[in-house]
């Protein structure tokens, strides 16, 4: 592929810019999860690279058609294109509607044409439009390393080391989030199981604060599907009342720490302080 054009007016782009390999290292790491969640086992980088080798073509290509309808703008693609079909036809085009509908199927050029002798379109019509669907400028190279340590190595290069809040209690996240900004780790607070494992999906974190008793379902979930998926990092219980649990049975549900309430700030210190640096 050729190099990335530059837009001689920056002026005319969009503000909201999006970055296409790293939305595709979160669809990766999410597909790592769901897919461990259903071989209840954590599937490390061969699922990361499950989905660069079934998916990366198909992201791609929508990335792209995204970015030629001015929908997305994706700084990896050409400032030139971005919104390209919307400068040169109608937005309401039967024939552009056509072609990103075919092309959204996994369709190629042929598609396209065939398409309009079944239906006894203008072929001259449907080839300049076509012309601007370059397609084969989607395809970019996947950023991904060649070896799990050098992926990994790639992400923890460019991340900031983050804790998981897991508490509806308002004090108890605001006490954490400071002592995780003091310990230089960014923060990021829910309130639900539901909540968490979301957020788990989403992006990987370094320690995790649960709250046992929390709205709905328990906290315990937390721990065990972090331990189902083989992460190993401190998970601490937090409790105002763990006379309610014995400490063996936290402790095979993945739990490293059990933190009473209020909590003690030197113990919380004691967490933050065994993380490695990265």
């Amino acid at each position: 592929m050729s190099k990335r054009r530059k837009n001689s007016n920056p002026s005319a782009l969009p503000n909201e810019r999006h970055n296409l390999f790293a939305e595709a290292e979160q669809q990766a790491r999410t597909h790592r999860w769901i897919e461990s969640e259903k071989a209840r086992r954590d599937l490390g980088y061969d699922a990361i690279k499950d989905w660069y080798r079934k998916y990366w073509w198909t992201f791609c290509r929508e990335r792209f058609i995204e970015h030629l309808l001015g929908q997305r703008f994706w700084t990896e693609l050409d400032d030139d294109n971005f919104a390209l079909i919307g400068q040169r036809f109608a937005k309401d085009d039967p024939l552009i509607a056509a072609i990103v509908d075919i092309f959204a199927r996994g369709g190629e050029n042929l598609d396209v044409i065939q398409y309009a002798l079944a239906n006894r379109l203008n072929l001259e019509e449907m080839a300049v439009r076509l012309e601007l669907f370059d397609i084969n400028a989607a395809r970019l190279p996947p950023n991904v390393a060649v070896t799990e340590t050098e992926f990994i190595d790639n992400i923890r290069s460019r991340r900031r080391r983050c804790g998981l809040i897991v508490d509806p209690d308002e004090t108890t996240r605001r006490l954490l989030q400071e002592m995780l900004s003091a310990a230089k780790l960014a923060g990021v607070a829910v309130a639900t199981v539901g909540e968490a494992l979301d957020s788990a999906a989403k992006k990987r974190f370094d320690v995790f604060f649960v709250e046992l008793n929390l709205p709905e379902r328990l906290g315990i979930e937390v721990a065990d599907a972090l331990a189902r998926r083989g992460i190993k990092t401190r998970v601490a219980a937090m409790s105002g009342q763990l006379a309610d649990w014995r400490e063996d049975d936290l402790r095979d549900c993945g739990f490293t720490d059990i933190l009473p309430k209020p909590l003690d700030r030197a113990a919380v210190k004691e967490i933050l302080d065994s993380l490695p640096n990265e």
